[in-house]
């Protein structure tokens, strides 16, 4: 059995186990928010990220507006005002500060100005994102072969449909692989049966029942369907 080296992120992720959410969603998710405000507070002024912003023409959608729920107007301020500056410089139609909106021309190069608005990089955060699942999933893979983690793990509801098809592109030893496919069909074979219960008791004819384990099943089959990123 290999030797498994037990820093922080290994009991991160082990008490990841007990909760009902992909472990490699929750621990992406955690670093992902802190990432977020570190960007608002502190990187909104480091050159090399400014400089990867400027190619990458800010933010997806998806994380700009995950930005904009922390809130920091100055911060989101000094971002797009840069970015608008250089779009009607482009077009040579920047107003006069004080000018009075929809009184300056229409641009006059489209050529130019295509060129500020089309992105020559990737969102950044969707980058970063994309290195912390990968790191994570690498890990847990190689937790799996610790056994306490690995028995934790096969009682808990495992990966999310996203992350366990990305497991399966991955190489790993076979009777890990088999687990995480064990689990995954055992969370898929619960919130089933527990989605046709609340079909059953939809049914006027048993409305009266008591509710059980399956009242939150339609949010977790979400998040197991589509993870929770």
């Amino acid at each position: 059995m290999k030797m498994i080296d037990k820093h922080n992120l290994f009991y991160e992720m082990q008490e990841s186990l007990s909760q009902a959410d992909c472990p490699v969603c929750l621990l992406t998710g955690e670093a992902l928010d802190s990432f977020v405000e570190g960007i608002l507070y502190d990187k909104i002024s480091d050159h090399g990220f400014r400089d990867a912003l400027v190619k990458s023409r800010g933010f997806c959608s998806k994380h700009a507006w995950r930005l904009q729920a922390e809130g920091n107007p100055l911060a989101h301020t000094l971002i797009y005002v840069h970015f608008l500056e250089e779009l009607l410089l482009a077009g040579d139609c920047l107003p006069q500060i004080g000018a009075e909106p929809g009184a300056s021309t229409a641009p006059r190069d489209m050529k130019a100005v295509l060129k500020k608005l089309r992105a020559e990089a990737a969102c950044p955060l969707c980058i970063y994102q994309e290195e912390l699942e990968e790191r994570y999933i690498r890990s847990l893979l190689n937790f799996l072969q610790d056994p306490v983690f690995s028995a934790k793990y096969a009682v808990s509801s495992g990966v999310c449909r996203p992350h366990f098809l990305r497991i399966q592109k991955t190489f790993c030893p076979r009777d890990i692989k088999r687990l995480i496919i064990k689990v995954f069909f055992n969370t898929a074979q619960a919130l089933f049966l527990e989605l046709e219960e609340i079909k059953r008791k939809a049914d006027y004819r048993f409305a009266r029942e008591a509710t059980g384990t399956e009242r939150d099943a339609w949010v977790r089959v979400i998040g197991f369907w589509n993870g929770t990123l």
